[in-house]
């Protein structure tokens, strides 16, 4: 699919520069012929570029994989430009840079580091430690990246059924805070042994809204970003369309088979998160995996970190901490789904996110909340 819109974007761009070229030929044998000012000649032929240069937005279409994650990109471009090397290029930085799974990435060696400060080289570990410590205090502790040796604690453990008992949940929840992380966007420093951090909560919503950046200081405003189930849509893909993100069939079919859910979006972001199968949610306040009833959060914001961040600690804490918040924090909008007081799966809809069904299909459109 990439290929074909590749070639058809350049096959239209193609026949745009020979337009053009033509254009200018015959306007040089004018010159030559009538002798016109160089003045005017300049005026019209700028007026003939600026024409060109208005035409109708390309539609570009690109796929690929990054983080073990397909993504899907589509952005209008009056030149039709393909940034898919580029992309892929931040893709690999944000990877080297972030990621838990490589153990000479920025993040695994300040994870290895002392607590003498560790300054940084890469442009992206400030901002996700920045945000993260936002959200960490707006959650009163839910959202927490310091959580690092407890996962690998209760993930280690259940290959064998051997779970860490008392004793050592309480020593590992001992390093378990972000009070401990302190930051300037020149260093970082952990303030007790032991401190690990890990921004799986975060890191895609972070990914979605990097390539957004990047695709922004190339002039480009109506663009659409999905990477697994966190996505962000700016501007619109036609005058009297919209950006529509499904939200993933495997959150979806916990309550109802062949439905479908979809979520309009302008200007905004959506992360989707859900009870892993066969492992757990750790909840970093008590060391202990999460108990409860809430089996999937749907999250709107202003931007995808966010998003992804308040989706991970509405599951860490539950359905009525996730109304807590969708209260408190009025740039949330949420689509929850949860187990009733029968043990059946229904759903929450924050009063921000309109519904409209028409037979086994959902929309559900955004507005702006009324006081």
């Amino acid at each position: 699919m990439y290929q074909v819109n590749t070639l058809s974007q350049k096959i239209s761009n193609k026949f745009r520069y020979i337009s053009f070229f033509r254009i200018l030929i015959q306007w040089c044998k004018v010159l030559k012929q009538k002798k016109a000012t160089l003045v005017l000649a300049l005026a019209l032929l700028g007026g003939i570029v600026l024409k060109l240069t208005l035409g109708r937005p390309i539609m570009v279409t690109l796929q690929g994989e990054t983080i073990f994650t397909p993504y899907y990109i589509q952005y209008l471009d009056r030149w039709g430009r393909n940034h898919q090397e580029e992309i892929d290029a931040l893709l690999v930085h944000l990877h080297e840079s972030l990621c838990t799974y490589l153990l000479d990435s920025e993040l695994s060696r300040f994870n290895d580091h002392d607590c003498s400060e560790f300054y940084f080289e890469s442009p992206f570990f400030y901002p996700l430690v920045s945000k993260s410590k936002e959200v960490y205090r707006s959650t009163v502790g839910a959202f927490d990246p310091t959580v690092l040796p407890l996962v690998n604690a209760w993930e280690g453990s259940s290959a064998n059924a051997t779970y860490p008992d008392i004793a050592s949940v309480d020593a590992l929840r001992a390093c378990v805070s972000y009070d401990y992380i302190v930051a300037n966007t020149q260093r970082i420093k952990k303030l007790k042994e032991g401190v690990k951090l890990d921004f799986r909560g975060i890191l895609k919503g972070y990914v979605v809204d990097k390539i957004a950046d990047l695709l922004r200081t190339h002039g480009i405003e109506h663009m659409y970003i999905v990477l697994g189930s966190e996505a962000v849509a700016y501007g619109k893909p036609g005058k009297t369309n919209t950006w529509h993100m499904a939200i993933p069939p495997h959150i979806v079919s916990l309550v109802g088979a062949g439905l479908q859910i979809a979520i309009e979006l302008e200007d905004q972001a959506v992360a989707s998160k859900k009870l892993p199968h066969k492992k757990w949610i750790i909840n970093p306040t008590t060391g202990y995996p999460a108990q409860h009833t809430l089996l999937a959060a749907t999250v709107v914001s202003k931007d995808c970190s966010t998003a992804d961040a308040y989706a991970t600690a509405m599951m860490v804490r539950g359905l009525a901490f996730a109304q807590e918040l969708l209260a408190k924090e009025e740039d949330l909008s949420a689509f929850l789904i949860y187990e009733d007081d029968h043990g059946t799966p229904t759903f929450y809809t924050s009063s921000s996110l309109h519904m409209l069904q028409k037979e086994h299909t959902i929309t559900l459109r955004h507005s702006q909340k009324t006081s």
